[in-house]
């Protein structure tokens, strides 16, 4: 075998060793970042790397009472986490919404309600059309 010969086995050789350290460093990488991102207990987002105001999971509860306790009745980890959203469907003050702010979600002080203004909105799509409509003539 000539010496160009030797020196494209050699310069191969250490390519695909090069090749082989890169996966194997951004393998590890990967991993490593996964590992920093989702919790393994959960299978979720670690809560501390979420937005202050993102929505984690949505419940639907029947009373205030209800959703102050909604730790008994969560399936997971057992407790809601800042950015859950709860719907309350109550007969005797309205329907409303809440998404828990604080730590604590035993706490009405932890919950901020959303409030809409679409009850006026709420129609049919032609309903809609005739509205706007109207508001060109």
């Amino acid at each position: 075998m000539n010496i160009f010969a030797q020196m494209g086995l050699r310069l191969r050789d250490q390519f695909n060793a090069l090749k082989a350290f890169i996966l194997l460093s951004l393998t590890t990488a990967i991993d490593s970042l996964k590992d920093s991102i989702i919790d393994p207990t959960t299978g979720k987002f670690r809560v501390s790397l979420l937005p202050a105001a993102s929505i984690v999971d949505v419940y639907t509860v029947n009373s205030i009472a209800e959703m102050l306790g909604l730790n008994a009745t969560l399936p997971v980890d057992g407790k809601a986490e800042r950015g859950d959203m709860i719907i309350v469907l109550d007969a005797v003050n309205g329907d409303k919404t809440y998404i828990l702010q604080g730590v604590d979600s035993t706490v009405i002080g932890s919950y901020q309600e959303i409030k809409t203004p679409f009850g006026a909105l709420i129609g049919t799509y032609s309903d809609f059309l005739t509205a706007f409509e109207t508001g060109l003539n």
